[in-house]
């Protein structure tokens, strides 16, 4: 299970989006004008009948939603939005009364009570169940719900319901389908995933923005005043309306692609490289040096046999006194 935030200041389009997909339904909700009998229709419906039946829908939550919005108007981005993702693996444990449950505890753990909010459950090609969980920031009391900490927060959620209705793990951001998203949230994955398959082939960072650049990404260099970098940021066109661009910074792409994490990749993988290189140059070296010192002691050793046997006038020969020496030295040792 995983939980995705988003902030909107426009609750028609977030509104309109979570209704107008195949197979939404709406699960529950609290506070919005919404009719029971419309919402029924509304998970029978398809095509250009689903279409205008999420509109009309759409505009009567709108309308109720922007009263309340109305009544703190500092809150500048009243729309919260949060999708809870699922495995695919977890489809036959999430029905409808149990993905609603979840979602009204979510809500809870995370501090999003007292205020207006429906959860409408989608499902995806790849059969991956989700909901979409939209909600006013501003609560029946004028107040603005806390943000503070909330991805943090999120995560602790995510992890405490995973466990306790015994769902499955997410394995990672690369198992996103990355075709079932949609503008900004899509162009932030497709941002991720290209500069995970271009940075094992980069040297540098000027490799990297060349190897984005040819995916339509645009890398840029931030740097402080006394010429070092400060950071990172990325911007893509929306696959659907080309007009529209989206810029990130690089931690909003995500934690692993900061400058300083990009920098430390890079590097480490040099150093790890040129480690190896190293170590393969230092045994080489002294496997040379092994055979050279192994060749002087041979040397060495011949030297020293050789000059022995060359002092002494070493020859078999010699080495075996002559009979008559020996003759003579005893007659004299007798005298």
């Amino acid at each position: 299970m995983v939980g995705k935030i988003v902030s909107s200041s426009a609750p028609y389009s977030c509104a309109n989006y979570c209704l107008n997909h195949d197979e939404a339904t709406i699960l529950c909700w609290e506070g919005l004008d919404i009719d029971p009998t419309e919402a029924a229709e509304l998970a029978r419906s398809n095509g250009e009948a689903r279409l205008q039946l999420a509109s009309t829908m759409a505009y009567a939550i709108d309308t109720s939603f922007s009263i309340q919005a109305e009544t703190n108007t500092e809150v500048q981005k009243p729309v919260g939005h949060i999708s809870l993702c699922f495995m695919k693996e977890d489809a036959p444990l999430l029905n409808n009364r149990r993905m609603a449950q979840i979602a009204r505890e979510y809500m809870e753990m995370m501090g999003y009570q007292n205020t207006q909010y429906m959860v409408v459950r989608h499902c995806n090609a790849k059969g991956n169940p989700h909901v979409h969980i939209f909600f006013n920031r501003v609560d029946n009391c004028g107040r603005c719900l806390n943000a503070w900490q909330d991805f943090r927060r999120n995560g602790i959620a995510c992890r405490a319901l995973t466990e306790k209705y015994g769902l499955n793990f997410a394995q990672g951001r690369r198992n996103t389908i990355v075709q079932d998203l949609h503008g900004r949230e899509k162009a932030r994955y497709q941002i991720s995933n290209a500069i995970d398959a271009a940075l094992p082939r980069c040297r540098d960072l000027r490799s990297l923005g060349r190897e984005l650049l040819s995916k339509g990404i645009t890398m840029e260099i931030h740097r402080r005043n006394n010429g070092s970098i400060q950071g990172l940021s990325f911007s893509k066109g929306d696959d659907a309306r080309p007009s529209v661009v989206h810029r990130f910074r690089g931690s909003e792409v995500g934690r692993a692609y900061s400058y300083e994490k990009i920098r430390k990749a890079i590097e480490g993988r040099e150093e790890k490289s040129e480690g190896k290189s190293l170590t393969e140059s230092v045994t080489e070296r002294n496997e040379s040096q092994s055979r050279s010192q192994g060749q002087s002691l041979a040397a060495s050793i011949g030297d020293i046999l050789f000059s022995s046997l060359g002092s002494s006038g070493s020859t078999e020969h010699d080495i075996q006194e002559r009979p008559e020496e020996r003759k003579k030295r005893k007659i004299g040792f007798r005298r």
